[in-house]
């Protein structure tokens, strides 16, 4: 399978379970969730979608030589997300947390089309079950991780820091199963964007807001 990366150009996935998983079901839901939540209609930043994520987390994970299982793992992370992802927060869980996928992933992972696959290829679903398991995946921040670095640099791009995350890319490396910079200036030069994303968009006023608004209409 051929996929064509706004961020990391092409990729080959040859692993049958990775490929039937892509085209599974609920892993092709996740095209129809936008990564913000709130769709582009009513949102002021250009969106990506949760599939575009996923794909993308499975991606840079094998360029760093994580085991399949972490791939895998990193693949369906988010495949709990439900339609407005994290807005949903507002309603029926932790808004601070933003808790509900992960609470929502080992059921959608464990039942139906996933389960059937991965047992399929001999790959319990409990051997994923908590994905901070893999720290080369999920991390607190500030440490990096495969999902943050991710999503980190689509911002990039929606920022057109199209370079930087080239830099990104090509510096980071795993030491000790975690993700690790090879360079202090580039480390220096990402945590500053990503702090400039969170302060002026991801926890901006207008993102605050425009997530408040649209969950009391989901609410009502």
């Amino acid at each position: 399978m051929i996929i064509q990366d706004p961020l990391y150009g092409e990729h080959e996935f040859r692993e049958p379970v990775l490929i039937e998983l892509i085209n599974s079901a609920p892993i092709q839901r996740l095209k129809n969730i936008n990564q913000f939540g709130i769709p582009d209609k009513w949102y002021y930043v250009k969106n990506y979608s949760r599939f575009e994520h996923c794909v993308g987390t499975a991606i840079l994970l094998a360029k760093l030589g994580a085991p399949l299982k972490v791939q895998i793992a990193g693949l369906l992370h988010d495949a709990g997300h439900t339609a407005f992802s994290h807005v949903v927060d507002l309603i029926f869980s932790n808004s601070l947390a933003q808790d509900l996928n992960d609470r929502l992933y080992f059921q959608t992972i464990s039942q139906g089309e996933i389960s059937q696959i991965l047992n399929n290829h001999k790959i319990s679903p409990e051997t994923i079950k908590d994905i901070k398991d893999f720290p080369i995946l999920k991390r607190s921040i500030p440490f990096v991780c495969a999902n943050t670095l991710d999503y980190g640099m689509r911002e990039m791009l929606i920022k057109e820091k199209h370079d930087l995350a080239e830099k990104t890319i090509k510096n980071i490396t795993v030491h000790e199963n975690k993700i690790v910079f090879t360079s202090r200036a580039v480390a220096r030069e990402y945590a500053d964007n990503f702090l400039d994303s969170n302060k002026n968009h991801w926890a901006d006023p207008e993102s605050v807001t425009r997530y408040a608004i649209f969950a009391e209409i989901l609410r009502i």
